[in-house]
């Protein structure tokens, strides 16, 4: 609870300090659609007009601004608080998954889940990858045997530095069949 409690304190705390966006995608395509769909005017970009990009994140914006809105609150701070909170999933499934292993390893993947640079930045950014990457670590996270120090054999090429590269990394219970 302490970590999540730091995961999102550090994620609303970005979302106050960087409240630009990065990425043109993140107006464009999801915060003006979802406004659009709101409010009835905006620009419907070619994409949306043919159906060529999903709507799914925009319906899912238009809902928070329609329940901001009626609440009186800023619109977009509440929908990029509500994406960061969303982001709280990866550190808390990455936590579960340190716990199968030992709670050292749990309280180590937390922190890690819940300061990693790019979680943070990119948590209450209204973008696909980002949301993708949320639900993509959770799953990973979740999935019976990573975590449970079954990690067999590390082959690495040669850099040139003296140091190996890690190419491959063979996780589960048997040997990858030729073919595979």
């Amino acid at each position: 609870l302490t970590i999540l409690g730091f995961a999102l304190a550090l994620r609303i705390a970005s979302t106050i300090m960087f409240p630009s966006a990065h990425y043109p995608d993140e107006t464009f395509q999801a915060l003006e659609q979802a406004h659009r769909y709101v409010f009835g005017y905006g620009i419907k970009p070619w994409e949306f007009e043919i159906g060529l990009r999903s709507t799914v994140l925009p319906v899912v914006l238009a809902v928070i601004f329609k329940a901001s809105d009626a609440l009186g609150l800023p619109i977009v701070l509440a929908a990029r608080i509500a994406l960061a909170a969303l982001s709280l999933l990866p550190v808390l499934a990455i936590y579960r998954a340190g716990q199968r292993v030992s709670p050292l390893h749990a309280v180590i993947g937390g922190i890690a889940a819940a300061t990693w640079c790019e979680l943070v930045n990119f948590s209450f950014r209204p973008l696909t990858e980002a949301l993708a990457t949320n639900f993509i670590l959770t799953a990973l996270a979740l999935v019976p045997g990573i975590g449970v120090g079954v990690v067999r054999e590390i082959r690495g090429v040669e850099t040139g530095e003296g140091a190996d590269l890690p190419v491959f990394l063979e996780v589960g219970g048997r040997e990858p069949a030729l073919g595979d």
